[in-house]
């Protein structure tokens, strides 16, 4: 507000914040002067993709700072509650997250994930048969809260804000369920609307109090949101929406779409070709990581999940530092002037740790320096 006073304090506040943030980062990464910074590893909780954590944290070991609410916005079928449970695993395995605990709320039931014992044992899965508490989105977020009260850092998972209704709308339903099983499909459409009216109003209320317990215990809380075009969009409105209104956008540290690509096919022994997984682009659309808003291709196989070796494969490739020339690939970091085919090459990463984390070193080099291109003040 040009003028007020209310105005210079407001803006004053908001560049202390800054320059706190800012005090906090390593300050560390290819140009001092950049308004980038990476982000320490300490500070980070992984996503187990080596680029998604250098497009939020600058850091091939980073990822999410402590503390922060993620909002994933996704389509059906590109891997989002995956995506949640590879988190917890990743974090299950790095020692350092011995004390966390992982609870995946799962009101969609759609986690039916098979991983190790080691990792299956220490994720608890809590849904509507288990837990009495997913009957609404405050009683929910409520028990998130007292999770958080206990002091113990979490990471929470809550597959989706979609599959909730609110206290009010449950109560309806209870004293109108004949009316509601008999409506018009007008009447029906106007009570969905409602429905995720009411549930905005829920996280309107609670999204800023599980955030402040997120920053003091160094947790990590997921929401997935499936998301639908928006139609008649102007040309600069947002395209498309979601449940839970605008107090998650608000509330959140991150904000992250999964978008299908392209599609992965393989070819059987028999010679026939077939659809095995697609790309998923995901874009950070906000983050209070490093500012930055990109986008990494990561492949999702069926089966299999995300390939963290072959998206870094693919972004080598791209930026020239693995050249591939014909039916062969040639990786001098690693192999030297010895080509191999692209398969072999992936396999031989794979199942060398030295030879992955030398990929992953020259992957977050590559990353840095196009950063210095693009944000370059010169």
């Amino acid at each position: 507000v040009v003028g007020s006073n209310t105005g210079e304090n407001l803006m004053t506040e908001k560049v202390k914040e800054l320059l706190k943030e800012a005090s906090e980062c390593d300050t560390s990464g290819t140009f001092e002067n950049s308004i980038l910074k990476k982000i320490p590893t300490e500070q980070c909780i992984s996503t187990g993709i080596t680029l998604l954590n250098l497009n939020l944290s600058g850091n091939k070991d980073g990822g999410f700072r402590k503390g922060s609410l993620v909002q994933l916005l996704a389509e059906t079928g590109v891997g989002k509650t995956l995506f949640g449970s590879y988190v917890m695993a990743t974090a299950i395995k790095n020692p350092a997250f011995k004390n966390y605990k992982m609870r995946f709320i799962d009101k969609e039931g759609g986690f039916n994930i098979e991983y190790p014992k080691e990792i299956q044992d220490r994720i608890e899965t809590f849904n509507s048969t288990n837990c009495p508490s997913l009957s609404t989105i405050e009683r929910t977020l409520i028990m998130i809260c007292n999770w958080l009260d206990e002091g113990v850092p979490l990471i929470i998972c809550l597959d989706s804000t979609n599959a909730f209704i609110s206290q009010n709308m449950l109560e309806n339903f209870k004293t109108n369920s004949n009316t509601v099983s008999k409506d018009t499909e007008t009447k029906q459409g106007e009570l969905k609307e409602d429905m995720m009216g009411q549930v905005a109003k829920a996280m309107s209320k609670y999204m800023p109090i599980v955030k402040e317990k997120l920053d003091k215990t160094g947790s990590l809380m997921l929401i997935m949101s499936q998301y639908r075009d928006k139609i008649g969009a102007g040309m600069f409105d947002e395209k498309v929406y979601t449940s839970g209104g605008k107090a998650i956008e608000y509330s959140c540290d991150y904000r992250l779409q999964f978008k299908k690509g392209s599609k992965i096919t393989q070819v059987t022994a028999t010679g026939r070709k077939v659809d095995s997984g697609c790309i998923v682009n995901i874009t950070v659309k906000k983050t209070r990581g490093n500012g930055l808003h990109l986008s990494c291709a990561i492949p999702f196989k069926d089966g299999i999940g995300f390939s963290d070796i072959q998206a870094m494969f693919n972004y080598l490739k791209e930026t020239k530092v693995i050249e591939q020339k014909g039916a062969y690939c040639s990786f001098p970091a690693i192999f030297g002037e010895d080509r191999k085919f692209e398969k072999d090459m992936r396999k031989a990463i794979g199942t060398n740790p030295e030879y992955l984390e030398i990929m992953r070193n020259e992957a977050e080099k590559v990353w840095w320096e196009e950063q210095e291109s693009i944000f370059d003040p010169f």
